[in-house]
């Protein structure tokens, strides 16, 4: 099946964008560290010099090679991923973390007036460069709860306009996943709907008590994916990520890549490079972290009044809140102010009335510390 991606005769800047600011990177930004107890980070920590020892071969050399990288990133990693995905390696663009593949995806993709339906809440960059680029975002809403999503809502949301469906499964920080029959659901609709692409946000995927390494394909030609090591494998200072896309897609967004960041850090992708072999125990040991620190958020000291929807394997996340309204935002900043304690107010990811709290800590005192600051802070409320 041959599949025409119709592109701009040329990766043309456009003038007057303005983007507004992501609510959630505004919120790090506002409130930086050193803190005492961080609780507002999602999968699990970042892997340490002694903790890339025990997967990295012998030898290998962490400063490595600081030479430029190629223009659409190192063929060896795209092969890589091309083989795990089910696709040629032209199809694969190398990425400073899943947001620059986000980024580049709806860049080459939209034109003013066009609309895009984004499951919501999504990362909170997608609105913001969709209605920096001139196209509309409207949002099909994802229940906290496990509730069926709502596919009639999806069709009546679908226009003529409609370029682009935005996902993110797993989901965070409701860790919901996009099942077989979810998938077929849409690839029914994309088949009745020619000028629709999909972009599948999967940075979590892999990141779950359970999960394994296995990347998900493009389950239908017009399927776009973005992914990185930052959440998975708890490399988010490696700044690598991938987009996998129609080779017309990827020969655009390496011209916007001239422009934007040029080229991928050799040494971080060598590192990639050298774990690749060890992927799925890397994995598996964070994962096993995952399932250690369920068991301390678990049994810490929470009141009645508290509500805690489930855990989020998936995503090393839960939502928490007060069974009288919690003003999420004013709650979290008096925690940081008078604690240290910095937790993410939930509104800035959708979830309004809620913390999202992050418990993929390698320290378990840390988590400890954090978990009980908290849960006396909001004991306090009751």
């Amino acid at each position: 099946m041959v599949v025409v991606v119709m592109m701009h005769a040329k990766s043309e800047l456009r003038c007057g964008m303005r983007f507004e600011r992501s609510p959630l990177e505004q919120w790090f930004t506002e409130h930086p560290g050193p803190y005492r107890f961080n609780l507002g980070s999602t999968a699990v920590g970042a892997l340490s010099r002694d903790d890339l020892a025990r997967f990295l071969p012998e030898g290998f050399d962490l400063l490595g090679d600081w030479a430029y990288g190629e223009p659409a990133g190192d063929r060896r990693l795209r092969e890589r991923l091309a083989d795990a995905y089910g696709c040629t390696a032209s199809q694969v663009l190398l990425t400073h973390g899943a947001v620059e593949a986000n980024f580049l995806a709806l860049t080459c993709l939209l034109r003013a007036g066009d609309e895009v339906i984004g499951q919501y809440p999504v990362y909170p960059q997608v609105p913001c460069v969709v209605e920096g680029l001139g196209s509309r975002f409207l949002p099909w809403f994802l229940p906290a709860d496990d509730a069926p999503l709502d596919w009639s809502a999806l069709d009546a949301l679908w226009g003529p306009k409609t370029r682009l469906v935005v996902l993110n499964f797993p989901h965070s920080p409701t860790g919901r996943q996009l099942t077989f029959e979810d998938r077929a659901a849409l690839n029914r609709r994309l088949d009745a709907w020619p000028d629709t692409l999909v972009l599948l946000d999967e940075v979590y995927e892999g990141v779950g008590i359970g999960a394994t390494a296995e990347l998900t394909h493009k389950h239908h030609p017009r399927w776009l994916v973005s992914n990185s090591v930052s959440k998975s494998w708890g490399l988010p200072g490696a700044r690598v990520g991938w987009l996998i896309a129609p080779e017309a897609v990827i020969n655009d967004a390496v011209v916007w890549r001239e422009h934007l960041s040029l080229s991928l850090a050799s040494s971080a992708v060598a590192l990639v490079n050298a774990l690749w072999p060890q992927r799925q125990n890397l994995l598996a040991w964070n994962q096993a972290l995952l399932e250690r620190n369920q068991a301390i958020v678990n049994a810490c000291d929470w009141s009645a009044s508290v509500k805690r929807p489930r855990l989020s394997a998936s995503t090393g996340t839960f939502l928490l809140g007060c069974e009288q309204w919690l003003d999420d935002r004013q709650f979290a900043r008096a925690l940081y102010q008078t604690s240290r304690t910095f937790v993410v107010p939930a509104s800035t990811v959708g979830y309004p009335g809620y913390l999202r709290i992050g418990f993929g800590h390698r320290d378990a005192e840390q988590l400890r510390g954090g978990l009980n600051e908290l849960a006396a802070a909001l004991n306090a409320l009751t």
